[in-house]
């Protein structure tokens, strides 16, 4: 080959290599990613959301969010969305406190889900948990709360709002008690913007909605087995906690699935 043939073949080789990127590039689209900043903001096109401390009863929790999302360029699609976690601490696990225990959760949460790009939950273990942590020879895991009594998609959360409207300030208040039968009572408090489904797809008010374990059965004190898998780090307690974590996500026409960091609503005695 020439030296002028093979600097022509060189040229055609690299217009080739940059028309193909260009063509991906186009039919491909550029990256949108949606993002709420974690806190109220006056900042002008800023989306944001902020779950305010937990007011605390005799049995229950009130969680206060408060999110805008601004830009209706990037279209939400059956979003925002809440999701409500629990994991059980043992009052026996040597060297974690409740408040170190929960920290561990919300930092491998964060770190998975909530950092961008962002991913659904991961409910591929054989044990339907979302988190799984290793401590010592234990581990600690996080899993999503059902509700009603039917077993939901492992993809679906608590409760979606009805509408959105852009660029609009809303503020929600959940608020989830202890029925003190191993099971969990869960509304929308002093509002009526959100609604959950069942497992066919049927609306479901979100009040009076029942909250149950991973598999549909009540928190036990006692006779814990084998097949109790979010028990699993316990032995031999005395008591049981269950702590109750709450995130938001938002999912649409961009190229993430956002994840608010996860937030400790509260503990339960067992």
């Amino acid at each position: 080959m020439t030296k002028h043939k093979y600097i022509r073949h060189i040229f055609n080789s690299r217009a080739i290599i940059f028309y193909v990127s260009f063509f991906m590039i186009i039919s491909c689209g550029i990256p949108t990613n949606i993002y709420l900043k974690e806190k109220i903001t006056d900042e002008e096109d800023v989306s944001y959301y902020e779950f305010a401390p937990p007011v605390e009863d005799a049995d229950s929790y009130i969680t206060t969010l408060t999110f805008n999302l601004v830009d209706d360029s990037l279209v939400v699609e059956n979003t925002p969305s809440i999701c409500y976690f629990y994991s059980i601490y043992p009052s026996d696990l040597s060297g974690l406190t409740e408040a170190s225990y929960s920290s561990k959760i919300i930092t491998q949460f964060n770190s998975t889900y909530s950092s961008l790009p962002g991913r659904r939950l991961d409910s591929s273990q054989s044990d339907s948990s979302v988190l799984d942590i290793d401590y010592n020879d234990n581990k600690i895991k996080l899993f999503k709360f059902n509700y009603n009594d039917t077993e939901q998609k492992a993809l679906s959360y608590l409760t979606t709002i009805k509408s959105l409207n852009y660029n609009q300030e809303y503020e929600v208040k959940f608020k989830i008690q202890n029925l003190n039968n191993g099971k969990f009572n869960f509304e929308e408090y002093n509002s009526s913007l959100f609604e959950s489904l069942d497992s066919t797809g049927n609306t479901i008010e979100t009040e009076n909605i029942t909250l149950a374990r991973y598999n549909n059965n009540p928190f036990k004190t006692s006779s814990i087995d084998d097949d109790d898998s979010d028990y699993t780090i316990i032995s031999n307690s005395n008591y049981y906690k269950v702590i109750v974590f709450a995130a938001l996500t938002v999912e649409g026409q961009f190229s993430n699935i956002f994840w608010s960091n996860l937030y400790k609503v509260g503990s339960f005695d067992l």
